[in-house]
């Protein structure tokens, strides 16, 4: 193959994966905004006003990535298995480590987001971490809010003067609800333009 035949063909692949994305992107948002803007997930504390937590989707999207990675994995792992030495083995060793660590890492956050939420309270937020108790955070603890990104998957991130206390992203449940419950509780606090709903 030709240098510009081969140029040419990298530049469509490029071009097509922009559009993909681009569709995706437009296709995740329109979802959000014309989706349920409430989540159903029962809390677990009383007194709770709404739950922020991920959509469902989002998770069997991480699964239905992950979980094929893994299984291609698993093919560069068994030739490096069986292969008696040289540079094959060597390369699908990489290949494989680098398709199982991918793919675990998306089944794994997929899974953590299943327990990562927050009940919101009148005067507190309660934090669900994947690993952690949960922890509550009085609303007179907040000091600043940052935005996570600018793009439509960003969201707001949750600070005391010392550390983050949470975040929560702009494709998440109750994320319009969580912001406009901070305006109204802690007006002192200036949302960042870049957090603000979809």
């Amino acid at each position: 193959m030709s240098p510009l035949i081969s140029a040419l063909v990298s530049a469509l692949i490029i071009v097509v994966i922009g559009l993909f994305l681009s569709l995706l992107s437009a296709v995740v948002v329109s979802r959000v905004r014309n989706g349920p803007a409430t989540s159903s997930q029962v809390p677990t504390r009383d007194g709770v006003l709404f739950v922020v937590c991920s959509r469902r989707w989002q998770r069997v999207v991480l699964r239905s990535v992950g979980i094929p990675l893994i299984v291609i994995g698993c093919f560069p792992l068994l030739v490096a298995v069986t292969n008696s030495g040289g540079d094959t083995e060597v390369g699908a060793a990489i290949t494989a480590a680098v398709l199982l660590i991918l793919g675990g890492g998306l089944v794994w956050q997929a899974h953590t987001m299943v327990r990562t939420r927050l009940e919101v309270t009148l005067d507190s937020i309660w934090v669900f971490r994947p690993l952690h108790a949960p922890r509550e955070v009085a609303l007179n603890d907040i000091a600043e809010l940052e935005p996570i990104g600018s793009n439509n998957s960003a969201g707001i991130a949750v600070r005391s003067t010392a550390k983050r206390l949470f975040l929560a992203r702009k494709l998440m449940f109750g994320y319009g609800r969580l912001i406009d419950y901070l305006q109204a509780r802690r007006p002192d606090l200036a949302i960042p333009s870049a957090s603000r709903p979809l």
